[in-house]
């Protein structure tokens, strides 16, 4: 009889003890499809893995950015504006990670501080996000001399440099030292270009360290998907939390 007792018991147990792992292993996913939903469609975390962006941020810095179509649902207000410090893929990607293993990377990165992707560590450079600042607008004419840009807006008789066009509110500083000796023009990275113009749905995007960064001086214009939002905050480290 006390053997039966056990016996009942411990299957009951047991029973109980897979029902919570079930109800574990079912929260886990729920959390993990929220937290995809949330990345894919409201708000995305990034982390800064190089100097193209100091002064403004460093190696490790950790950001979120919102999609433009969030920030303003309708009418031009949801296209980029000149100043905005955006992410952007260098190349635009045919087809990105199911949604499971989307959401599951997501929430990963984000507990780890970007410092974790179990589903994307092998992703070329070309196919992540980078941040960087959008400074050039469709019908735009802009060339570089000694790392300032010059743009000429569509309909304007005359250039102005980056720092008069964008707004005083964007305001922000660059890092130019000189290249090293017997860097010419004609190499990548230079500080000089000549004039180009953007056609239509194309945008220009710089590093603000423009000292052997890779921005538009070496892809060319991106276009308008390929900019996936505007950063908005930084949330790493503690030290610097706020709006950059």
């Amino acid at each position: 009889m006390i053997g039966k007792k056990r016996h009942a018991y411990s299957y009951v147990e047991k029973k109980k003890g897979r029902g919570k792992i079930l109800l574990v292993v079912l929260f886990f996913v729920f959390l993990c499809m929220l937290f995809g939903l949330i990345h894919c469609f409201l708000i995305r975390m990034y982390r800064t893995e190089s100097v193209s962006m100091q002064p403004l941020l460093s190696p490790g810095d950790c950001v979120v950015v919102l999609p433009f179509y969030f920030l303003a649902p309708s009418g031009d207000a949801n296209l980029p504006k000149r100043g905005d410090v955006v992410a952007v893929r260098p190349v635009p990607q045919e087809k990105g990670l199911p949604f499971p293993w989307n959401a599951a990377d997501a929430l990963a990165a984000f507990v780890t501080f970007q410092q974790v992707h179990p589903f994307r560590s092998g992703m070329a450079w070309e196919d992540r996000p980078v941040i960087r600042r959008l400074l050039g607008l469709p019908g735009d004419t802009l060339y570089m001399e000694d790392f300032i840009l010059y743009i000429r807006p569509e309909g304007e008789p005359h250039f102005l440099t980056e720092f008069e066009l964008v707004p005083h509110e964007k305001g922000y500083n660059v890092i130019s030292d000189p290249l090293p000796a017997g860097w010419t023009d004609g190499l990548p990275f230079s500080g000089s270009f000549p004039p180009v113009t953007l056609q239509e749905n194309e945008f220009f995007v710089m590093s603000d360290n423009r000292i052997l960064t890779n921005d538009s001086r070496v892809w060319g214009a991106v276009r308008a998907e390929s900019i996936e939002g505007k950063m908005v905050f930084r949330y790493w480290p503690l030290r610097e939390i706020g709006i950059p």
